[in-house]
């Protein structure tokens, strides 16, 4: 399956990529194919659970990026998108919402201007969210995260466009005990009941994202107050 899988990717990925994914046991596809390996590779993650999907989206119709469960095959436990779009684009919303079985995911894109709502919400598995490199993303939706029980971190990289995240960002995810923030200079809103509900969060954590908030001047001082006054 890895062969057949390689053999008809390999024009998409450099040398180096191509090279070393027995090591890194990373297995490499792109959207447009998704549908048509979706038995080879149900039976590839099968007997491999801890390897690594990478999905290529290099065509996106509309600028709008959607995906359900129904494309993905279950037996995938890590996912990692990249989007290769030459345009602009945004991810639409319920982006892979109520999935059953991830474990891992990661979005990166040059091109990615926003992310809609309810982006990986009602996740059951779900322990880690990613974002390598999204420097044009303008803003996040409503819902992002939302009621994800098994999530534990949540690590954004330098964003220095992102102008507003919605409401309900990470709420209820009661497992949750990392929010890794960049540099923002220039967010400046943040919808209601942020991280609202996630009780794990250590005071260490929820120290650094009220000081954060408070000295970017983005929400109001009672709001942080009754942040502290729940999580602790």
């Amino acid at each position: 399956v890895q062969q057949h899988i390689l053999r008809n990717s390999s024009e998409s990925l450099d040398p180096q990529s191509i090279e070393n994914i027995a090591t890194n046991k990373k297995i490499y596809t792109n959207l447009n194919e998704l549908e048509s390996r979706k038995e080879e590779l149900s039976s590839y993650f099968k007997t491999n659970p801890s390897h690594l999907l990478v999905l290529y989206v290099n065509n996106v119709p509309n600028g709008v990026l959607n995906l359900v469960n129904e494309q993905l095959p279950k037996e995938v436990k890590h996912l990692s998108i990249i989007v290769t779009n030459d345009q602009e684009i945004s991810i639409g919303d319920n982006f892979l919402k109520n999935n059953d079985y991830l474990v891992s995911l990661s979005l990166s894109g040059q091109k990615i201007k926003s992310i809609g709502n309810s982006f990986a919400a009602d996740f059951q598995s779900l322990t880690s969210i990613s974002f390598p490199s999204l420097p044009l993303l303008h803003s996040i939706g409503n819902y992002f995260a939302y009621n994800c029980r098994a999530l534990t971190s949540i690590s954004f990289p330098s964003l220095p466009i992102l102008h507003s995240i919605g409401n309900y960002f990470a709420s209820n995810c009661l497992a949750l005990t990392s929010i890794s923030f960049p540099s923002l200079p220039n967010l400046h809103s943040i919808g209601n009941d942020f991280a609202y509900n996630c009780r794990a969060l250590t005071s260490r954590q929820i120290l650094t994202i009220n000081y954060f908030l408070a000295t970017n001047k983005i929400i109001k001082i009672k709001r942080l107050i009754l942040f502290c006054i729940y999580c602790i």
